[in-house]
C-alpha cells in the first residue's frame, strides 16, 4: 500500500467489504465483551498507551498502525482523542465495525503475513493482546517494526492466562487454556517475554515493560466485579473449544466457572497487565 494514499476503505481478502450485521446477537454479545475489557483495562492503566508519543500524535500528519485491532475499540477512541493523526487497524477477522471516525481506517487482512505498508510508514505501532498473533508466527513482530519510522515507538500490551493469588480450579481452567493454546502456537503468558522478544529484535531500543495489577472478584470493588464479569464471559467464549480439549462436560464447565469466581472472593485474586514499548533505532546519516 502507497504511504500517501491510506485511504477510507476497509477491503477485505477477497476484494469485497465485510460489515457487522447490527441483527447478529453474538456479535453485539462478542462486540460488548471488548468493550468491557477495555473499559476495565482503562480502568487500570487511566490512559489509552503508554508509550510517550502524546505530542507526536498531536501532530499533523502522524500515522498510528493498531495490530490485530479487532472491532476497532481502542483504535475509535484514540483516533477521536487524536483528530489530526491518521490511525489504522489491521485484523484478519470477517467483522469489522460499520463505523469509524474520519481519521481512521480498517484493512482485513492476515497479520501472519507481510504487512500491506512500506517500510517506515508509521510512527507508532500498537497491538493489544495479540499473543494470538505473534506467538505463532515469530515474524510478526519483524514486520512490526518494519513498518515502523525510525525514532518511532512500537507498544505490546497483554493480560497473563495465569492470575495472581488463583485457586484450584481457576488454576485447572488456565492450564486447559494454557494447554489448548500450545496446540496452536499460542502463549497465554507471553507478557512476561515481549521485552526480551523486543531486544532480541536488535532494531528497538529503550525498552520499558510496566505491569499492572488488578482486583479480581466482588471483594476489589467496582473494578474488581467488572475484572470478575470479564474473567467469565472471556472463558465462557472458550466454552465450545475447551470442553472438548478438557474433556469434560458443558454443564461442568459452567460449574468450573463459578468455582473460579467464589474462589476470588476466599484467595484474593488478582489479573496482572503488561505494557511494554520501545522506539526503533535510528539509523546514522
Amino acid at each position: 500500500m502507497d504511504n500517501e494514499n491510506l485511504s477510507n476503505h476497509i477491503p477485505s481478502d477477497d476484494g469485497g467489504d465485510v460489515i457487522v450485521d447490527p441483527k447478529n446477537n453474538l456479535i453485539e454479545k462478542e462486540i460488548q465483551r471488548f468493550k468491557n475489557e477495555h473499559r476495565l483495562l482503562i480502568s487500570i492503566w487511566q490512559v489509552s498507551f503508554s508509550a510517550p508519543v502524546k505530542e507526536i500524535l498531536k501532530s499533523s500528519g502522524a500515522k498510528v498502525l493498531d495490530v490485530e485491532c479487532g472491532y476497532g475499540i481502542w483504535l475509535s477512541e484514540v483516533a477521536q482523542e487524536y483528530p489530526n493523526a491518521t490511525f489504522i487497524g489491521i485484523d484478519s477477522s470477517k467483522n469489522i465495525p460499520t463505523t469509524l471516525p474520519n481519521n481512521a481506517n480498517l484493512i482485513r487482512c492476515d497479520p501472519k503475513k507481510r504487512l500491506p505498508f512500506s517500510d517506515g510508514t508509521f510512527d507508532y505501532v500498537h497491538c493489544r493482546n495479540g499473543s494470538i498473533a505473534f506467538s505463532t508466527d515469530p515474524s510478526i513482530i519483524p514486520e512490526m517494526v518494519r513498518v515502523l519510522k525510525a525514532g518511532g515507538f512500537i507498544e505490546l500490551c497483554e493480560v497473563d492466562a495465569h492470575n495472581v493469588n488463583e485457586g484450584p480450579s481457576m488454576k485447572k481452567i488456565a492450564d486447559g487454556g494454557m494447554s489448548l493454546g500450545v496446540t496452536r502456537g499460542v502463549d497465554g503468558m507471553i507478557g512476561e517475554k515481549v521485552d526480551e522478544i523486543l531486544l532480541k529484535n536488535g532494531e528497538i531500543t529503550n525498552i520499558v515493560h510496566l505491569q499492572r495489577y488488578g482486583q479480581l472478584g466482588t471483594w476489589g470493588g467496582e473494578k474488581g466485579t467488572m475484572a470478575v464479569e470479564n474473567f467469565r464471559n472471556n472463558w465462557l467464549s472458550l466454552k465450545d473449544q475447551l470442553v472438548e480439549f478438557m474433556n469434560i462436560s458443558p454443564e461442568d464447565f459452567d460449574k468450573l466457572i463459578e468455582k473460579c469466581i467464589r474462589e476470588t472472593e476466599r484467595f484474593r485474586t488478582y489479573f496482572k497487565t503488561h505494557r511494554i514499548y520501545g522506539q526503533k533505532i535510528e539509523l546514522c546519516s
